[in-house]
Order: structure tokens, then sequence, then C-alpha cells
């Protein structure tokens, strides 16, 4: 019987890895912010925090962290309450990350405020496992009934905004697709969300990084749609098993990429 490895860790000791390891904030989705008002102190801290975490450096996290800051491919899940959004428990921030034979998911646990963090769980998961471990971290619920409802966006900046944004979804049937659109886009849902595929890395740097984005939304009294922004964005009901798959497909592509571009070795 596999024992699936676990590491919770504070808020604090995630920042203090990430800073000391890539020399950079926590990356998204995730938040922090310190409890403790003076500069003096947090420093002190986080020096504290850093000679308290060598052992467990030493006993597998080094390889973790690592496998999370230069992975090969990575997964967000980002996902808040349209209607509730200064509500911490209705935050869902994970990331999922694989290098080789390595894989392993993050997850915030929510703080006292949707800026704080309530400290952070990694899991291992192998490989293979992104797709389900973002996909499992949002709320169960089945597919939404419609399909292929066109998203109009006729320029970048609307795309852009959708990207980022608050958007909606609405049932209704025998509409224009310019109206269909507009309706779907601005309907209540009980959770939106996002998840994003990225190649990890290229060597021809940031202009090469391959990406996917994909806004859902889980409708009262219907189910979960997604949006796959590409062209010719079109809303379709889906179900867990579907998501996970189309989610799996895009990383398979990411590590494809990276294979026949030669890419491992940059």
């Amino acid at each position: 019987m596999t024992v699936t490895r676990t590491w919770d860790l504070t808020d604090l000791e995630l920042k203090v890895l990430w800073e000391r390891r890539a020399d950079a904030n926590l990356p998204p989705p995730f938040s922090f912010i310190s409890r403790t008002p003076l500069l003096d102190d947090y420093e002190r801290e986080k020096y504290e925090t850093w000679q308290r975490l060598q052992p467990m450096l030493d006993e597998g996290l080094s390889e973790v962290i690592e496998t999370l800051i230069r992975p090969e491919v990575y997964v967000v899940g980002y996902a808040w309450c349209d209607s509730d959004m200064k509500n911490p428990a209705k935050r869902i921030r994970v990331r999922a990350a694989r290098s080789g034979a390595r894989g392993y998911a993050v997850t915030q646990l929510p703080g006292e405020t949707v800026y704080h963090s309530g400290g952070f769980t990694i899991t291992e998961i192998g490989p293979h496992g992104l797709a389900d471990a973002v996909v499992s971290a949002l709320p169960p619920t089945g597919a939404g009934h419609r399909h292929n409802i066109p998203i109009m966006t006729d320029n970048a900046a609307e795309l852009e905004r959708l990207r980022g944004g608050v958007w909606t979804v609405l049932e209704e049937a025998d509409l224009s697709p310019l109206l269909e659109s507009e309706r779907f886009l601005n309907a209540p849902a009980t959770t939106t969300g996002i998840i994003t595929v990225h190649q990890g890395h290229s060597k021809f740097g940031p202009r090469g990084i391959l990406e996917q984005y994909m806004l859902w939304r889980d409708l009262p009294d219907d189910g979960r749609y997604v949006i796959v922004l590409d062209h010719a964005p079109v809303a379709n009901g889906i179900g867990p098993t579907q998501l996970t798959a189309l989610v799996g497909t895009s990383i398979e592509k990411m590590l494809d990429r990276l294979e026949t571009h030669w890419e491992y070795e940059a």
C-alpha cells in the first residue's frame, strides 16, 4: 500500500521557503499578509522560521519546493463566490506542479480575511495527478445541461477581462448569439473559478511559454460550465471526469511542446 506524503506548513513557513529558494513572493493564486506589525520583528520571525525548517528540508521537503518552484508544467486553480466576495471560506486556491517523476499539489487554507492565509497543505500526487488534484479541490457538482453557448468577445481587452473577472451564466432558449452570450455572462452562480495550465519554462524566455485558460461557473439547479478561452470561446456543461480529462489534455500539450522543442534542458 502506497502512503501519500503530506506536509502542513504555516503561511509564514511557505513564504520563507519561497523567498529563500526562488527569491520571489508567493506565486498565484496564493495570498499572504503578515500579522506582525513591526518590520524588525517580522524579519526576525522569518529568520527563526528558516532555521526551524532545516530538519524538514533534510527530510525531503527540499525536493518538493524545488519541484514547485521550477516545474516542467504547473496548474493553478482559483475560485470565489460572486455574491460573497469577502468570505475567505468561499475562496479556493490550489497549485499543482510536476517535474520528472515528481508531482505535488499545494492547497491554501482560508485565513481571517480573503487576503490572509490559514496555512498550506502540500500533497504528493505523482507526475500524473495534477489535473485530478486541481479538479478535486473544486466544489462537487455535475455537468450543466447546455452546450456550445457562444461567448461573444470582439476585442482583446474584453477577453482579458473575462480571464480575470466576474462573469456569469444563464440558461435560456431561442436567443440570438449576442443576447445569449450577454445573459450567459451576467447571471448569478454559486461558484466562479479559473483553471490555468502553464508550461514551466522555455529556452525562448517568457515569450516561449505556452498557457491555457479555462473559466468555469457552477449554476444553481443546473451544474458546471467551462469556457476554454481561445479564438472562438464557447461555454459547455462539464462534469468532474470530463473537466479532469480536459485539463489533462492541456498538460500533455505542454509536455509535448517541451519534448518537441528540446526544452527539457532549458
